[in-house]
């Protein structure tokens, strides 16, 4: 953090504490150059997940979405979502472009859902995930899960 007084770049910190309402943290500096001390206050800033479409429009990424394509793929099935005991094996084929490398977060992404679904002992399996030039029907992601269910 740069000094105000001096300009330095090289601050120590001496203290480090949350904020009364926990929202950011509050953080004493002292300069080694000028003497100077003086406090900084931290927050985080949260990202939206972006969706890049086919035709370069973004959008903000949108879980109930997400939420809604599992609800229609198991209706097809003679699967009753409270039956799934747990998720064995995730993989994931995402459709990206030469250069995208972050194919294990947005599978992580899926199984992070899961968890949230089923829980933690039974919504998290292990999971594979790959880049593919294109999908059927031009979807970004295609999962393929491997899921244990009660009787």
């Amino acid at each position: 953090m740069r000094c105000p007084f001096c300009g330095e770049d090289d601050t120590q910190v001496k203290d480090s504490r949350p904020t009364e309402d926990n929202t950011s943290i509050r953080r004493r500096r002292a300069c080694p150059n000028c003497g100077g001390r003086f406090t900084t206050f931290e927050r985080i800033q949260m990202r939206e997940l972006t969706v890049i479409k086919r035709n370069g429009q973004r959008t903000t990424f949108e879980r109930d979405k997400l939420v809604r394509s599992m609800a229609i793929a198991l209706r097809k099935r003679p699967v009753e979502p409270d039956r799934v005991e747990r998720v064995i094996k995730l993989l994931g084929m995402v459709n990206a472009v030469p250069d995208f490398t972050q194919h294990p977060q947005v599978i992580n992404g899926c199984s992070e859902l899961f968890r949230d679904v089923w829980g933690e002992d039974c919504g998290v399996g292990t999971r594979s995930a790959f880049g593919v030039s294109g999908l059927p029907a031009g979807a970004c992601v295609e999962i393929e899960g491997i899921l244990s269910l009660r009787e």
